[in-house]
């Protein structure tokens, strides 16, 4: 096997799953269970929670090579992730 480096096994992982979970995840799961829930949370946890770190990691595995008022910042999808989460709660949802 190969070892990569972070940032390129980063962006390897996100290109897997989003790939199985929304091309192949939604039709198997309305087949299977005939709802898409079960492949919808997958996808709202991938946009919540791997998104955000994945990005931070490749953003850190690139940081050395970006002056450094540029790896101080936080890439805009960790902070529309943080926004999501704290106002999710606070709107009803119905279905």
């Amino acid at each position: 096997m190969v070892k990569r480096q972070a940032g390129q096994a980063a962006v390897g992982a996100m290109a897997a799953s989003y790939v199985n979970a929304g091309n192949i995840g939604l039709p198997i799961a309305l087949y299977a269970v005939g709802s898409s829930v079960p492949a919808v949370s997958v996808l709202v946890t991938q946009l919540l929670v791997l998104a955000p770190f994945s990005l931070t990691v490749l953003g850190l595995s690139l940081a050395a090579q970006r002056p450094f008022r540029d790896r101080t910042q936080v890439p805009d999808i960790v902070w529309g992730s943080v926004v999501k989460l704290l106002v999710m709660p606070a709107v009803a949802w119905t279905a």
